[in-house]
């Protein structure tokens, strides 16, 4: 059995060469569909041990365990309506940031994705909206020491990143106004997933309360970088806020 840590290390389609590209053609067989506990990393990393490869029906199959997103606890019709009112405002302020890995087309269709996401979803909908399709870049440059300009493959988690890390900006300001209009003056840190290496900065804000006025200002002003209120703590740090 391959241990569950094994897949964590998968960062690009690079690592998973065996897997062919366009990751079609062979189904996976019963033992793998059995380990419902897995992610589709862990899913890719033992087709790589196997050395088969995946179909993209099978990825977004029931069969095959989605990498989950975050967990809301106050995401209601209340709380998406105050969403949509936030990333309206950043739309008005031509301030709406757009993924540096989306392609020209992911570009034009992120809006509209991203309104239904708030409307009627969540990040795991928009992640898989990215991927069926195909507005993720396959490459992107990388800077190294001495100036030299590399071309690397885009993490297969990219979409993942990148819906989870925006839905979850838009749920928080969201939740800020929803908590400032209601004379709520203060939101709860809580941890929405569970991640392998927790940063322990992400930690010790646990259990924490933050301001909604200024949590909301800093997410307003700080668009596709970390906030200096470090909430929520870069991509893939699993926090979020709720009312207290």
């Amino acid at each position: 059995m391959i241990k569950r840590k094994f897949g964590d290390y998968l960062r690009s389609k690079t690592d998973v060469a065996m897997v062919n590209e366009s990751l079609c053609k062979v189904t996976l067989s019963c033992s793998f569909t059995k380990c419902t506990n897995w992610n589709r990393t862990d899913i890719l990393a033992a087709a790589i041990v196997s050395r088969k490869t995946l179909t993209d029906d099978i990825i977004r199959s029931s069969k095959v365990p989605k990498i989950m997103g975050l967990t809301y606890t106050n995401l209601d019709d209340t709380s998406r309506r105050y969403m949509l009112e936030e990333i309206a405002f950043d739309v008005a302020h031509s301030d709406l940031y757009l993924g540096k890995r989306l392609t020209d087309t992911g570009r034009t269709r992120w809006l509209s994705l991203l309104n239904d996401a708030a409307s009627s979803h969540d990040d795991d909908w928009l992640a898989d909206q990215q991927r069926t399709e195909g507005l993720i870049k396959a490459k992107e440059t990388r800077n190294l020491k001495g100036g030299k300009v590399i071309e690397v493959d885009v993490p297969i988690t990219a979409a993942e990143t990148l819906a989870e890390g925006e839905f979850n900006r838009f749920y928080i300001r969201g939740l800020c106004r929803r908590a400032i209009d209601a004379n709520i003056p203060s939101l709860l840190v809580y941890r929405a997933k569970d991640v392998a290496n927790p940063r322990s900065t992400s930690q010790d804000l646990i259990g924490t309360m933050v301001d909604a006025k200024t949590l909301l200002s800093d997410l307003r002003t700080h668009q596709g970088e970390e906030p200096q209120l470090k909430m929520p703590g870069g991509p893939n740090s699993g926090l979020s806020v709720r009312l207290p």
